[in-house]
């Protein structure tokens, strides 16, 4: 009954917030925009590559069964799983560049133009689908070009960082999932698209979806910075910005890495940092490599990733939206953190050694479970800093995650081209089995409370301190419906 109670109140806390219901919004549109095209990018960049590159001039390449395809389907499904991986590299290089000086900026001047800004950029990849399909000639590159761009501004850590705004603390990694079950929304029926609908018109339907997120973003998300705030923080970055005038160009240079020093405040962040920094790089192996290792090696079709991503979808929705808070509050946000990262290393294991669509479908179903560890680590991030670092901070992680997520795809494909032909093409993900387990140790020796903090802040010192209890206290359940009843 008090968890039922409790989840209750998470709700209500969540949707009476006006900002928590714009990211919710965003999230859901992005995500059909992405995965109605899901199934198909993998397909229309392997023929396309076979075409430029390999002189295919035969019937579609998705048109033969695996046992029949000819080689050059294959090396292009080969040239698109690489170029992929560097497509990967090249978005998350930005990220790393760009994100936490995004997040300090949106600190000082808000957070609205930078979810703009990144809902602006998400459009570019539905439309350079669409111009490829209409230009028989056009290079792949100008899709992964237009989808690399986005790790300009990554605003998923920026919604992160106004929900963390808007909140109460406690409250945060639920308020975090229930957004990005809005995400695994997208997973339900979008992919079922391409199902009743061609190429092409599954890709204006994902271009059109996108636009839709911008409006959202543009009209109806509200600024979670006060103006008053707004107008100390700009004053105090003015006044630092003449205090260093001539060192400007070396400051410009420097300030991504100073902006990450915050992730080196204590020893709890130093471990969510490395347990973080292998989940994303094992999480961008599996988002990137993933279809075209199944699609190439296990005769999977459009139907089976179908029905693949409804499954992802629902039990995505029901861990994120039901499952999370109510296991946080029986566990604690470390216990359930560590399991996750277990979950991790047992679901890329599986992914390497199945040796049918039975066995990968299993490992997807386990991957959902996994995937708490996303607004876990966010939310456990947000304790180290106080409320006007919420972007800095969050930027910081993630791009301490896009730095991790550039590298393991690249590794992950060297190794594959190392051992498809000896160990076998699943060998990957055996060694990103491996890595997991690393970042789960880290997560597991990662302490509630830092005791060598002793010169920091209260507000820093502080952090973390209930990680290895549950966030709602049974004896103080009352009150905490009285606060969310007033939310």
């Amino acid at each position: 009954m008090e968890t039922e109670s409790s989840n209750k109140s998470i709700f209500v806390i969540f949707f009476k917030s006006q900002t928590a219901v714009a990211t919710l919004a965003i999230s859901l549109l992005l995500s059909f925009s992405t995965m109605c095209t899901a199934s198909i990018v993998p397909e229309i960049l392997s023929d396309r590559y076979a075409r430029i590159s390999h002189s295919y001039d035969g019937p579609f390449c998705s048109d033969h069964h695996e046992e029949h395809l000819p080689k050059e389907c294959q090396a292009g499904s080969d040239d698109a799983q690489a170029a992929s991986a560097f497509g990967t590299l090249f978005l998350n290089i930005l990220t790393l560049v760009f994100n936490s000086v995004v997040g300090s900026y949106s600190d000082v001047h808000g957070r609205k133009a930078p979810i703009v800004a990144g809902t602006l950029l998400s459009i570019l990849s539905p439309l350079a689908l669409v111009l490829m399909q209409i230009v028989p000639t056009m290079h792949p590159i100008w899709f992964y070009l237009s989808l690399s761009v986005t790790g300009i501004v990554n605003f998923i850590s920026i919604m992160f960082a106004a929900i963390s705004d808007v909140v109460p603390e406690d409250s945060r990694s639920s308020c975090f999932a229930i957004m990005m079950s809005g995400w695994y929304g997208g997973f339900v029926l979008a992919p079922s698209i391409t199902l009743l609908m061609s190429h092409m018109a599954v890709s204006i339907l994902s271009f059109i979806l996108a636009l839709l997120g911008l409006l959202v973003a543009a009209i109806y998300f509200p600024e979670t910075i006060s103006s008053t705030n707004i107008e100390a923080q700009a004053e105090t970055a003015v006044s630092n910005e003449e205090d260093d005038r001539g060192w400007s160009l070396l400051k410009t240079m420097i300030e991504p890495i100073k902006k990450l020093s915050i992730l080196n405040r204590n020893m709890t962040l130093r471990m969510l940092t490395i347990g973080s920094f292998f989940s994303s790089a094992v999480f961008s192996t599996d988002a990137n490599l993933f279809l075209f290792y199944v699609e190439s090696h296990f005769d999977v079709n459009e139907a089976d990733l179908a029905q693949m991503f409804f499954v992802m979808g629902i039990l995505g929705v029901v861990m994120q939206a039901f499952l999370l808070h109510p296991l946080t509050v029986c566990m604690g946000e470390k216990v359930l953190l560590t399991l996750t990262f277990l979950s991790g290393t047992l679901h890329n294991l599986l992914y390497g050694v199945s040796r049918n669509k039975e066995g990968i479908y299993v490992a997807v179903c386990l991957s959902q479970f996994t995937k708490l560890n996303f607004p876990l680590l966010s939310s456990v991030g947000s304790k180290g800093a106080s409320k006007n670092e919420q972007g800095r901070l969050q930027g910081s992680l993630f791009s301490i995650n896009a730095f991790s997520a550039a590298v393991g795809p690249l590794l992950m494909q060297a190794i594959y081209n190392c051992t498809k032909d000896t160990f076998g093409p699943g060998t990957m993900f055996v060694f990103a089995a491996g890595l997991y387990f690393l970042g789960t140790i880290s997560i597991a020796f990662m302490p509630v409370k830092d005791p060598t903090n002793e010169e920091t802040e209260v507000e820093d010192t502080t952090i973390c301190d209930d990680l290895a209890q549950p966030l709602i206290d049974p004896a103080n359940h009352e009150g905490e419906n009285s606060i969310a009843s007033n939310a």
